[in-house]
């Protein structure tokens, strides 16, 4: 195993904002699932996974969990 002195980084390879944020699920939104116990009451497509638990509680009244992909 060879031993580096320096570390190089190509500025070409550099991931840009735009692209971390949709690798994260920022834009575009994502697939919720507003769950009661294992029955899915409501789903959506296209919202922010951050906004899931807001979705839930205003259109789906008694769900106990949220579960964002995206």
């Amino acid at each position: 195993m060879k031993k580096l002195n320096k570390l190089q980084i190509n500025a070409e390879k550099l991931m840009k904002n735009e692209e971390l944020v949709t690798l994260r699920g920022g834009y575009g939104g994502g697939e919720l699932a507003c769950k009661k116990g294992t029955e899915t009451w409501c789903t959506f497509s296209g919202v922010l996974c951050s906004m899931s638990w807001y979705y839930c509680s205003v259109w789906c009244p008694g769900f106990d969990n949220a579960i964002c992909a995206g």
